[in-house]
Protein backbone atom coordinates (compact mmCIF):
# COMPACT_ATOMS: atom_id res chain seq x y z
CA UNK A 1 0.00 0.00 0.00
CA UNK A 2 1.30 3.34 -0.72
CA UNK A 3 2.00 6.34 2.28
CA UNK A 4 -0.28 7.99 0.33
CA UNK A 5 -4.01 7.07 -1.19
CA UNK A 6 -4.46 6.57 -4.41
CA UNK A 7 -8.09 8.78 -4.39
CA UNK A 8 -9.23 11.71 -2.63
CA UNK A 9 -12.19 13.16 -0.79
CA UNK A 10 -13.17 16.23 -2.33
CA UNK A 11 -14.24 19.15 0.62
CA UNK A 12 -17.21 21.55 -1.58
CA UNK A 13 -16.92 23.97 1.14
CA UNK A 14 -19.55 26.86 1.56
CA UNK A 15 -21.27 29.61 3.73
CA UNK A 16 -24.36 28.77 5.67
CA UNK A 17 -26.73 30.84 4.74
CA UNK A 18 -28.43 32.82 7.54
CA UNK A 19 -31.81 31.14 8.46
CA UNK A 20 -30.78 28.02 7.19
CA UNK A 21 -31.09 24.99 9.48
CA UNK A 22 -28.43 21.88 9.05
CA UNK A 23 -28.07 18.86 10.46
CA UNK A 24 -25.62 20.21 13.53
CA UNK A 25 -23.66 17.27 13.28
CA UNK A 26 -22.56 16.96 9.64
CA UNK A 27 -18.94 17.86 8.08
CA UNK A 28 -18.13 21.77 8.08
CA UNK A 29 -15.78 23.95 9.38
CA UNK A 30 -15.13 26.51 11.80
CA UNK A 31 -18.20 28.15 13.48
CA UNK A 32 -20.00 25.91 16.23
CA UNK A 33 -18.72 21.98 17.08
CA UNK A 34 -20.72 19.92 18.06
CA UNK A 35 -19.22 17.98 20.59
CA UNK A 36 -19.56 14.69 22.79
CA UNK A 37 -19.46 14.88 26.44
CA UNK A 38 -15.29 13.70 26.57
CA UNK A 39 -14.41 16.56 24.42
CA UNK A 40 -16.79 19.33 26.01
CA UNK A 41 -14.19 20.75 28.38
CA UNK A 42 -10.66 19.90 26.07
CA UNK A 43 -9.92 22.62 24.43
CA UNK A 44 -8.26 26.06 25.43
CA UNK A 45 -9.86 29.08 24.67
CA UNK A 46 -7.20 29.78 22.45
CA UNK A 47 -7.92 26.93 20.12
CA UNK A 48 -9.77 27.99 16.96
CA UNK A 49 -12.37 25.01 15.91
CA UNK A 50 -10.96 24.33 12.83
CA UNK A 51 -13.17 21.41 11.13
CA UNK A 52 -15.80 18.17 12.62
CA UNK A 53 -16.23 15.65 10.07
CA UNK A 54 -18.50 13.14 10.48
CA UNK A 55 -16.60 9.81 9.44
CA UNK A 56 -20.18 7.69 8.34
CA UNK A 57 -19.97 10.06 5.39
CA UNK A 58 -16.48 8.84 4.34
CA UNK A 59 -17.30 5.44 3.66
CA UNK A 60 -18.03 5.01 0.40
CA UNK A 61 -15.31 7.51 -1.05
CA UNK A 62 -13.09 5.58 1.37
CA UNK A 63 -11.97 2.18 -0.16
CA UNK A 64 -9.26 1.22 1.87
CA UNK A 65 -10.57 1.90 4.58
CA UNK A 66 -7.50 4.46 5.50
CA UNK A 67 -10.03 6.44 7.60
CA UNK A 68 -12.80 5.44 10.11
CA UNK A 69 -16.37 5.14 8.76
CA UNK A 70 -17.61 5.32 12.34
CA UNK A 71 -17.74 8.48 14.61
CA UNK A 72 -16.06 11.89 14.25
CA UNK A 73 -12.91 13.57 13.39
CA UNK A 74 -12.69 17.16 15.24
CA UNK A 75 -9.33 19.13 14.22
CA UNK A 76 -8.88 22.51 16.32
CA UNK A 77 -6.06 24.53 15.67
CA UNK A 78 -3.84 26.20 18.71
CA UNK A 79 -3.98 30.25 17.58
CA UNK A 80 -0.43 31.15 18.87
CA UNK A 81 1.56 28.29 17.44
CA UNK A 82 -0.52 26.70 14.69
CA UNK A 83 -0.23 23.24 16.16
CA UNK A 84 -2.92 20.68 15.70
CA UNK A 85 -5.11 18.93 17.71
CA UNK A 86 -6.84 15.77 16.06
CA UNK A 87 -9.48 14.01 17.91
CA UNK A 88 -11.65 10.84 16.94
CA UNK A 89 -14.15 9.85 19.14
CA UNK A 90 -17.35 7.11 18.79
CA UNK A 91 -19.51 9.05 21.44
CA UNK A 92 -22.53 10.94 19.67
CA UNK A 93 -22.04 14.37 19.63
CA UNK A 94 -24.40 16.11 22.26
CA UNK A 95 -23.62 19.69 22.98
CA UNK A 96 -23.50 22.23 20.12
CA UNK A 97 -20.86 24.90 21.08
CA UNK A 98 -21.97 28.35 19.91
CA UNK A 99 -19.33 31.41 18.97
CA UNK A 100 -16.49 28.77 19.91
CA UNK A 101 -13.71 31.08 18.11
CA UNK A 102 -14.89 34.04 19.38
CA UNK A 103 -12.06 34.49 22.04
CA UNK A 104 -9.60 33.71 19.83
CA UNK A 105 -7.74 36.67 17.88
CA UNK A 106 -10.00 36.10 14.92
CA UNK A 107 -13.09 37.06 16.98
CA UNK A 108 -16.56 36.79 14.79
CA UNK A 109 -14.68 36.44 11.96
CA UNK A 110 -14.43 32.42 12.26
CA UNK A 111 -17.82 32.31 14.29
CA UNK A 112 -19.98 31.67 10.25
CA UNK A 113 -20.34 28.06 9.71
CA UNK A 114 -19.13 26.63 6.32
CA UNK A 115 -20.86 23.36 5.30
CA UNK A 116 -18.96 20.78 3.89
CA UNK A 117 -20.42 18.31 1.09
CA UNK A 118 -17.79 15.19 -0.01
CA UNK A 119 -17.17 14.24 -3.26
CA UNK A 120 -14.72 11.71 -4.69
CA UNK A 121 -11.50 13.29 -6.79
CA UNK A 122 -9.12 12.37 -8.09
CA UNK A 123 -5.70 11.99 -5.87
CA UNK A 124 -3.84 14.99 -7.16
CA UNK A 125 -6.69 17.49 -6.96
CA UNK A 126 -5.97 20.78 -6.17
CA UNK A 127 -8.66 22.00 -3.48
CA UNK A 128 -8.86 20.90 -0.13
CA UNK A 129 -9.35 17.46 0.07
CA UNK A 130 -9.01 14.47 2.13
CA UNK A 131 -5.98 11.82 1.11
CA UNK A 132 -4.75 11.47 -2.22
CA UNK A 133 -1.29 13.72 -3.01
CA UNK A 134 0.06 17.20 -1.29
CA UNK A 135 -0.34 19.48 -3.99
CA UNK A 136 2.56 21.17 -5.01
CA UNK A 137 5.02 20.09 -1.97
CA UNK A 138 5.78 16.69 -1.75
CA UNK A 139 6.07 13.42 -3.10
CA UNK A 140 5.71 10.09 -2.15
CA UNK A 141 8.90 9.05 -1.45
CA UNK A 142 9.59 11.66 1.18
CA UNK A 143 9.95 11.18 4.89
CA UNK A 144 6.57 12.97 6.00
CA UNK A 145 3.81 10.34 6.62
CA UNK A 146 0.28 9.91 4.78
CA UNK A 147 -1.52 13.15 3.72
CA UNK A 148 -4.89 13.35 5.48
CA UNK A 149 -5.98 16.84 4.84
CA UNK A 150 -5.32 19.50 2.15
CA UNK A 151 -6.57 23.12 2.87
CA UNK A 152 -6.53 25.88 0.55
CA UNK A 153 -7.38 28.65 2.00
CA UNK A 154 -7.90 30.86 -1.09
CA UNK A 155 -10.93 28.81 -1.76
CA UNK A 156 -13.65 30.27 0.38
CA UNK A 157 -13.54 33.72 1.84
CA UNK A 158 -12.05 32.74 5.78
CA UNK A 159 -9.79 35.36 7.02
CA UNK A 160 -7.88 32.55 8.74
CA UNK A 161 -4.69 31.99 6.83
CA UNK A 162 -5.97 34.16 4.37
CA UNK A 163 -2.62 35.24 3.11
CA UNK A 164 -1.35 31.86 2.77
CA UNK A 165 -0.65 31.51 -0.94
CA UNK A 166 -0.66 28.02 -0.47
CA UNK A 167 -1.49 24.84 0.97
CA UNK A 168 -1.93 23.92 5.25
CA UNK A 169 -1.73 20.38 5.67
CA UNK A 170 -2.36 17.70 8.00
CA UNK A 171 0.49 14.73 8.07
CA UNK A 172 -1.00 11.48 9.92
CA UNK A 173 0.66 8.11 11.21
CA UNK A 174 0.66 4.94 9.57
CA UNK A 175 -0.28 2.65 12.40
CA UNK A 176 -4.13 2.63 14.01
CA UNK A 177 -2.83 3.09 17.35
CA UNK A 178 -0.60 6.22 16.58
CA UNK A 179 -2.83 7.57 13.33
CA UNK A 180 -4.42 10.65 15.01
CA UNK A 181 -2.41 11.67 18.31
CA UNK A 182 1.18 11.97 15.74
CA UNK A 183 -0.72 14.42 13.17
CA UNK A 184 0.75 17.80 12.66
CA UNK A 185 0.00 21.07 10.93
CA UNK A 186 1.99 22.66 8.24
CA UNK A 187 1.32 25.87 6.03
CA UNK A 188 3.28 26.02 3.24
CA UNK A 189 3.21 29.41 0.82
CA UNK A 190 3.71 28.66 -3.33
Amino acid sequence: MNKNADYAIGLKVRKLNPGEEIDEGCTKFYGRPTLPDSLVNKYPENYIFFLQIRCADLKDLDPENRLPHQGYLYFFIDSYDLSIRLDYTLDEPKYLIDNFNSLTEFGEELCDVYVVELEGVDKYYTGTKLLGYPSNYVDEHDDKPSMLLQYDPLEFDVPFLATCDGYAFVFFGETKKTKFSNAFFEVVNS
